[in-house]
């Protein structure tokens, strides 16, 4: 799954969010880090406020898009409310 993790630093932040955006294509940018172009067409826009929560909820989202079930699910939700039930659980 070809996905991104756009995030802000937490003073910017008023309210914690994670919002999920699928593009129909991918779309060109560089990676983080290492400049390099890559495509994405997922999108998990994080908005967090506590500096030592941000390393720990990019360590639990690259944990689940490597397990198999998670991107198989996931990539077949299409109801916003689904959506939103199913990420829920995953992130308690």
């Amino acid at each position: 799954m070809s996905i991104a993790l756009p995030h802000a630093n937490p003073e910017n932040i008023n309210k914690p969010f994670v919002c999920v955006v699928t593009t129909k294509a991918p779309i060109q940018m560089l990676q983080m880090g290492y400049n390099t172009e890559e495509k994405a067409s997922t999108f998990f826009f994080l908005g967090i406020t506590k500096s030592d929560d941000q390393l720990v909820l990019l360590q639990k989202f690259m944990a689940l898009i490597q397990n198999q079930e998670f991107v198989t699910r996931f990539t077949k939700i299409a109801d916003p409310q689904e959506m939103f039930n199913y990420l829920s659980k995953k992130f308690k």
